[in-house]
């Protein structure tokens, strides 16, 4: 039997190295090109946040006022402008020239709301002279005043705060010069002793206003009732409630026409 002639299989080459041309390497310029973006993404962003018309004032929220106008005290807050760059000196100074406000903190809230709170200066008692109402502080300074066509309405907060506060009538018309002195602090803590003490110890008769005379010393308070009581206010206060109240229990007194001089210590004259 003859022998199959041998197939002769055709083997392929090795293979060391590649002729064709070597692709281009494009990972460093993507890297670039998304680091610049980036870049820019943020420059943007911040621009926006900070010079972008989203992040502008435009409203004014007052906190903390019962005598201060709040519409006035907003008008010392330019709208419009960046709520990252605030001109606070400028806002300040402003709110500064309301004789009201002692101190303001001033708050962001995001995006577009500018806060204001305001601490007032606390009035004592109110003085009454010459046609005007005078707020006077516990420091005994005169502070601002209201005429009677500019006195705010009871109804309103401002209105509601100056009628509760004791009324003390100068029957002498003196001057009164704002932020001066006016009185002492000796009459004030007799003013605020007065009027704590009624309450306390004759809740049944109501204070509605004081007058002073000559001088301060000499006070004369008028009740809703039609009790009037005169007081010397560089004695103690509470001693000389103490001894109307021991008289209007003993039926001493008529708390609705009776006057009453406790000026002279220990002793008392009704009429």
């Amino acid at each position: 039997m003859a022998r199959a002639p041998r197939r002769y299989v055709r083997q392929m080459p090795k293979i060391y190295g590649s002729l064709q041309k070597p692709r281009r390497d494009w990972s460093f310029f993507f890297r670039t090109v998304k680091q610049v973006s980036l870049g820019i993404g943020a420059i943007l962003l911040l621009y926006a946040v900070f010079f972008g018309p989203f992040f502008r004032v435009r409203k004014v929220d007052i906190q903390g006022v019962i005598l201060s106008n709040p519409d006035e005290l907003s008008k010392s807050v330019p709208l419009g402008g960046s709520i990252w760059f605030l001109p606070k000196d400028t806002i300040l100074k402003g709110i500064a020239q309301d004789p009201l406000v002692t101190n303001v903190s001033i708050l962001r809230g995001i995006p577009d709301t500018l806060r204001l709170v305001i601490t007032e200066r606390q009035p004592a008692f109110v003085w009454v002279s010459n046609g005007m109402s005078i707020l006077v502080d516990s420091q005994g300074i005169a502070f601002t005043q209201y005429t009677q066509d500019t006195l705010p309405d009871v109804a309103s907060s401002a209105g509601a705060k100056i009628a509760s506060l004791p009324h003390v009538v100068d029957t002498k018309n003196i001057n009164v010069t704002l932020g001066k002195p006016l009185v002492g602090r000796t009459f004030i803590s007799f003013i605020e002793v007065l009027q704590t003490d009624f309450l306390t110890d004759l809740p049944g008769v109501h204070v509605t206003s004081a007058q002073v005379g000559n001088s301060t010393y000499d006070l004369t308070v008028f009740t809703k009732e039609g009790m009037q009581v005169q007081f010397n206010t560089l004695g103690d206060a509470g001693v000389q409630v103490r001894n109307l109240t021991r008289l209007v229990h003993q039926n001493k007194v008529n708390t609705a026409s009776s006057h009453v001089d406790l000026r002279i210590d220990r002793w008392a004259y009704v009429s």
